[in-house]
């Protein structure tokens, strides 16, 4: 891996530990109605993001969390939509959601998953 690929991956990982880091601690702050499983989430992120470049896997790391966070921009529209009082958009972006997330998290990262058990170091 180049230096400059390095760096890249390495800015990948800044901003991901800085946001669950974020993310961690204002769920963690009273009256706040973030679910006590996602704050576990964060904390078992930024492990396995330590754990990552600790090991020199950056590389599949960061395909990791692409795949991961992936859904995460339709999660987001739903958000605004719903907020906006949008009824039918936010149906549609529901949808559409639910479709990326079953493709991304039960396909995508599953089939990547299953080809780093059975081939590794390619």
């Amino acid at each position: 891996m180049t230096a400059v690929t390095n760096e890249q991956f390495r800015k990948v990982y800044i901003a991901q530990i800085a946001y669950h880091s974020f993310s961690t601690i204002t769920s963690a702050f009273p009256g706040n109605r973030t679910k006590p499983e996602m704050f576990f989430h964060h904390i078992i992120t930024m492990i396995l993001l330590v754990a990552s470049v600790y090991a020199d896997h950056r590389p599949e790391g960061t395909l990791v969390l692409f795949l991961h966070d992936g859904p995460d921009v339709f999660t987001s529209l739903t958000k605004c939509f719903l907020a906006l009082n949008w009824t039918y958009t936010t149906l549609t972006a529901y949808f559409g959601l639910l479709g990326i997330w079953v493709y991304f998290r039960l396909h995508l990262l599953a089939n990547y998953a299953y080809s780093v058990v059975t081939n590794p170091g390619i």
